[in-house]
């Protein structure tokens, strides 16, 4: 049997997945550790992660964008609240240099 490709997934639209890929020590790499860190210790926010992602699919099931932006606040109270409690000084989102 073969193996699933990256590229094997680029062939269906709409796509399947969303793929993220950031660069080790980066600004989105913290970014993404704390949001996930935070949500493996806390199962009340990781549920409320879960409906807002749910909700935004179901309201927006074509516009990627919009999906985002649904959930953008959510995301950054809880990278702001788990840097600080860390005391990590991370820039603002519109400033991370990606």
């Amino acid at each position: 049997r073969r193996r699933l490709q990256a590229t094997d997934l680029l062939k269906e639209e709409p796509y399947p997945v969303n793929l993220h890929i950031v660069q080790r020590g980066s600004v989105a790499n913290l970014r993404h550790i704390l949001l996930r860190d935070h949500l493996r210790a806390n199962p009340a926010a990781m549920r409320e992660y879960e409906q807002l992602k749910r909700d935004n699919a179901e309201q927006f099931p074509w516009d990627v964008d919009r999906y985002i932006d649904g959930k953008t606040a959510f995301i950054e109270a809880i990278v702001a609240r788990e840097a600080a409690r860390r005391s990590i000084l991370y820039p603002p989102l519109e400033d991370a240099p990606y």
